[in-house]
């Protein structure tokens, strides 16, 4: 008798020593790994450059800007936006903050017992840079629709003529007394924007991802 409660409790410390392992130790192959990358591409991102161009002339007026800087001459004399300066900061704040969560959340989704922080870290930050991206886009779109009241606010007056919605070239009239200037317009997306968008459906799918792998862990959250 006595020998038998010797073999259950030693099973018993056994499955406890067993269960307290698989709760602590990371198991690569619960890491969201498509989080992970997603993660990492959202903290390089800020750092990767303009998302779209816009150029009048040679270097008569020229605009190369994302949701993280702003860089704006007029005549090669750079403008300095107030504005623009602080909505940069506070996307590059958020983004990196969306970056980190992702990182972190799915790197933790590895622990069991960090399964359920995982989730809402992840979750909490996949779709915010497809809203980012999608800001962005119409904030350009929005520019390339008033550009004369845009161009205005730089001292450009007697503008005219119609200006590429997001990509593309033409020529535009800019009309003062006496002087009627022809001058090429150039807009461009960079492929930093493309790349954007890629890092977006990255970060949606390690949002699936994370779903799918909760609801497939046999043990549950």
């Amino acid at each position: 008798m006595r020998e038998e409660d010797m073999s259950s409790e030693e099973g018993f410390s056994k499955n406890e020593a067993w269960a307290v392992h698989e709760d602590h130790s990371w198991n690569y192959r619960g890491v969201n790994w498509p989080g992970v990358l997603g993660g990492l591409l959202l903290l390089a991102l800020p750092f990767l450059g303009p998302w779209w161009f816009l150029k009048f002339g040679s270097d008569a007026f020229h605009v190369s800007v994302s949701p993280f800087m702003a860089e704006i001459r007029n005549m090669g004399v750079p403008v300095f936006s107030p504005l623009l300066y602080w909505l940069n900061i506070a996307f590059l704040i958020l983004i990196l903050i969306f970056g980190m969560e992702m990182l972190l959340g799915s790197l933790v989704s590895g622990l069991h017992r960090y399964r359920d922080i995982s989730g809402v870290l992840v979750c909490s930050a996949a779709k915010k840079p497809l809203i980012l991206v999608i800001v962005f886009f119409a904030a350009v779109l929005a520019v390339s629709l008033t550009m004369d009241r845009v161009v205005a606010l730089f001292g450009i007056t007697g503008f005219s003529g119609n200006i590429p919605l997001i990509a593309g070239g033409s020529v535009v009239t800019i009309s003062n007394p006496g002087l009627v200037l022809l001058v090429p317009v150039a807009v461009e997306l960079s492929p930093v924007f493309f790349l954007s968008i890629a890092i977006s459906f990255i970060c949606l799918f390690a949002g699936y991802w994370q779903e799918k792998g909760v609801s497939d862990d046999p043990d549950g959250p």
